[in-house]
């Protein structure tokens, strides 16, 4: 499994959606922030995204935090 930070994981979860593609959409709407280092970490979630299975997404959604 691709490797997430724990703030990344915070960030993830705040799509509140079971559907990767549907959370690769609402992550884009938080890239229109002036804050740089917000931005950054919301692409590296995306491109992780991107990256994982549909089965390492669901392990994603479960993980305990």
């Amino acid at each position: 499994m691709i490797d997430f930070t724990l703030e990344e994981i915070y960030i993830f979860k705040t799509c509140n959606t079971t559907n990767k593609n549907k959370s690769i959409q609402v992550l884009k709407t938080y890239l229109n922030t002036d804050d740089s280092a917000m931005k950054e970490m919301v692409q590296s979630v995306i491109d992780k995204l991107h990256k994982v299975t549909e089965q390492e997404f669901h392990e994603l959604i479960n993980y305990p935090v």
